[in-house]
């Protein structure tokens, strides 16, 4: 299923690399293919977490997307197809970063996003502010999004501290798993 999406509707999935977990056997070792896209739209998420439809569409994208891209303000019926401008056009982080992710006996693969939201964001403040409502929408509002980051990085923040964002389906697809990584601006702030 994996190669044959990334070789026909997929193949404007760049591959970046393979990894694999270097466990044993019995602890379910996966096989990654990470790849790059130079697109960003709604479409083109729901297409490359479908794989093209071969998967069902996850149930929090249309809620989600939004709050990783900075784009709440934009009218529903312009989301599908909009192309976020980038705050840095040169840079290797752009587009939409998806990892496809195969354990042994199932042939189909787990498809995780990443999203350079540096890329897309219009402040630093806004990125905490939207995250804190993403984990909102998953009923982990309790954890103050804004106090972590606060407590760990002061008032030395900007933007580019927050690297990627990550989302992958979780259980039936409804629930998200969320994870937010911070680059290397990161740590010339601490």
């Amino acid at each position: 299923m994996l190669k044959t999406f990334l070789t026909t509707d997929g193949k404007d999935n760049l591959i970046h690399f393979f990894a694999i977990d270097c466990v044993a056997p019995h602890m379910k070792p996966r096989f990654k293919v990470y790849t790059h896209t130079h697109v960003n739209s709604l479409a083109s998420a729901q297409h490359v977490m479908t794989m093209g439809g071969r998967l069902p569409t996850p149930k929090f994208l249309n809620t989600v997307w939004p709050l990783l891209m900075d784009m709440e303000d934009v009218p529903l019926a312009e989301r599908d197809g909009l192309q976020k401008p980038l705050a840095e056009p040169d840079s290797k982080y752009c587009g939409l970063n998806p990892t496809f992710e195969l354990m042994p006996g199932s042939a189909v693969p787990h498809v995780k996003m990443y999203v350079p939201v540096w890329q897309y964001a219009r402040d630093e403040p806004g990125v905490v502010r939207r995250y804190q409502r993403l984990l909102e929408t998953q009923g982990l509002g309790d954890y103050d999004m804004e106090a972590a980051v606060q407590c760990t990085l002061g008032d030395k923040r900007d933007t580019g501290m927050h690297n990627m964002a990550s989302i992958v389906p979780t259980g039936d697809g409804e629930s998200v798993a969320f994870t937010a990584y911070l680059g290397p601006r990161f740590w010339s702030k601490l």
